[in-house]
């Protein structure tokens, strides 16, 4: 294979450091093999859908996290027990808070992390002693609950064939 003379290699390299999108502009050709004008159009409303989408998420991470910090400033001002609507509130505003972190790549705070561990190994350790302990009968040990987490939907699939084989 001939080796390209210097200056083709800077045009090259000057091609190659340029986008996609730029290569279509320079020849008809490339233009009809990259999809045409209406791919770079839809390229350009997904880019700007995806732009938009990530700005509404982080103002309403900043608007949920604010009404959760309010939210537990009254409840420690406040000596009234919580109603269930409450909680209800707090429970929605901290699932989104979970989804849009998840949606923007964001970690959840160290805390919500250190916290779950905590209630882990504290559920666990008390199945541990209630398992040791010589007073309590088997049948009460087994009545703990476990936390674990949700099961799958099977699929239909699935247990159509399990109906169909009996």
């Amino acid at each position: 294979m001939p080796a390209l003379r210097p200056d083709l290699k800077v045009a090259a390299q000057v091609l190659l450091d340029l986008g996609p999108e730029i290569l279509a502009m320079t020849d008809w050709r490339r233009l009809l093999q990259s999809g045409g004008v209406r791919h770079w159009e839809r390229a350009a409303v997904k880019q700007a859908t995806a732009q938009a989408l990530a700005t509404t998420r982080r103002m309403w991470l900043d608007v949920l996290e604010r009404w959760k910090h309010q939210w537990y400033e009254r409840r420690l001002a406040t000596n009234r027990k919580a109603r269930k609507r409450d909680y209800d509130e707090i429970l929605y505003i901290e699932l989104e808070l979970k989804r849009l972190r998840r949606h923007l790549h964001l970690r959840q705070p160290i805390e919500d992390t250190r916290r779950a561990t905590r209630d882990r190994v504290r559920a666990f350790r008390e199945r541990q002693r209630a398992a040791r302990s010589p007073l309590v009968r088997s049948d009460l040990i087994n009545s703990i609950p476990r936390e674990r987490p949700a099961a799958r939907p099977r699929s239909r699939r699935r247990s159509a064939r399990r109906l169909s084989a009996h």
